[in-house]
């Protein structure tokens, strides 16, 4: 009986001591709806068209593939709710991002104009392969115009 009341003190010692913990406190409030008006408008250059493509692996609960992402652009319209994450992840959203970037970089460019999104899922349970391919305009911007 002693044995099993230290292995269970052990253990508890060693889950105390080996554990990982990690915060992360985001505020969310009333939304904060900011108007600013600017007479300025953006010199774009739009150039030939651009492609970039991305391959997202999941099996199980673990993801591989793309490590670059393009970062602070929504895949659906304002106030439409989420874009579907889980503790998962969603490999479509991780796909879009990754592939804008691919394009962007491969092209030189600051923007991609109307872009327009392929994606072919393969999914089988405990493995899943998404392939997400993104065309559109090379678009530069130049400076603000006053």
């Amino acid at each position: 009986m002693k044995r099993f009341a230290a292995l269970i003190i052990g253990v508890a010692a060693l889950t105390v001591v080996c554990g990982c913990a990690t915060t992360n406190v985001s505020q969310w409030s009333a939304p904060l709806d900011v108007k600013l008006e600017a007479n300025i408008t953006p010199l774009l250059e739009i150039g030939d068209e651009i492609k970039g493509t991305a391959t997202i692996t999941r099996i199980l609960f673990f993801s591989s593939g793309a490590t670059e992402f393009a970062d602070g652009v929504e895949y659906t319209a304002a106030g439409a709710g989420n874009l579907g994450y889980s503790i998962f992840g969603n490999a479509v959203a991780e796909g879009k991002a990754a592939a804008a970037y691919n394009a962007c970089v491969k092209a030189g460019a600051d923007v991609i104009i109307a872009p327009r999104y392929t994606v072919e899922t393969k999914d089988y349970v405990v493995y899943a392969k998404t392939i997400i391919n993104v065309k559109g305009y090379k678009g530069v911007f130049k400076g603000l115009k006053k």
